[in-house]
């Protein structure tokens, strides 16, 4: 199923709720969980290779409306739903997928710079169910772009973590043996990291996601890493930045 699940977040805990109770396997496209450096980072983040995390920066730009709009689908927010459910829902299932889930938002704006009725960016702080607090920062009218870019960055005591779809970058205080990387940098490139799919499908991503949606039909797996229930979330997050915006307003 495609991003988002529901425009409603209520419906959407109504269907993982509904999709549990029945048993049914079920998976929403949110394809940066199924990108080699997004999931490299996941795993050196719970082996704790960056210490203690105290900040991070969740961010998405390109050039999808770079002139005035206005009377088409893009424009509609029911059909396709601005910036907000366009790109910053990628960003904040990102956010969900590596550090946690968002439970408050603060200092919420929905710009709109060339659009007439949606936001073409979207700025906030957002908490998570641990109280670590982030940015988000994401723009679709940012024409130095050439396509969708997605990055997060992330702070700790004994380094930082900065990984976007091409490449992950490691920095560390000090050595740490148990995983083999060094003081300093280092790189590593998604050619490296991605998982080798059956066929290709606009990018290794894409089929990635939809070869573990088949294997989790064959295993009989309903624990799917993007589920309708984080899904779900990400709407949550959602209306909860919609209904900051306007409060500010």
């Amino acid at each position: 199923m495609k991003k988002p699940l529901s425009l409603d977040f209520t419906e959407g805990n109504e269907l993982a709720a509904r999709a549990r109770q029945l048993n049914r396997i079920n998976q929403v496209g949110y394809h940066n969980r199924f990108i080699g450096t997004f999931t490299e980072a996941k795993r050196l983040l719970a082996a704790g290779i960056i210490g203690d995390i105290y900040h991070f920066l969740g961010e998405s730009y390109g050039p999808v409306v770079l002139r005035e709009k206005g009377g088409t689908w893009r424009s509609d927010r029911a059909a396709g739903g601005g910036c907000l459910y366009d790109y910053a829902s990628h960003t904040i299932d990102l956010v969900n997928f590596l550090l946690g889930k968002p439970v408050r938002v603060s200092g919420t704006k929905l710009k709109s710079i060339l659009s007439k009725d949606v936001e073409d960016a979207v700025y906030s702080t957002l908490t998570l169910e641990s109280g670590l607090n982030g940015q988000l920062a994401v723009n679709w009218s940012d024409e130095t772009y050439r396509k969708m870019s997605t990055q997060i960055t992330i702070l700790g005591k004994k380094g930082k973590i900065i990984a976007d779809a091409t490449e992950l970058k490691i920095f560390l205080t000090e050595d740490n043996k148990s995983s083999g990387l060094t003081k300093g940098w280092t790189i590593k490139d998604i050619t490296t990291l991605s998982t080798p799919v059956d066929f290709y499908l606009r990018g290794e991503e894409y089929s990635a996601q939809i070869d573990y949606f088949v294997q989790c039909i064959k295993a009989g797996q309903l624990n799917n890493k993007s589920s309708f229930e984080t899904a779900s979330q990400t709407d949550e997050v959602i209306s909860l930045l919609l209904r900051d915006n306007a409060s500010s307003n």
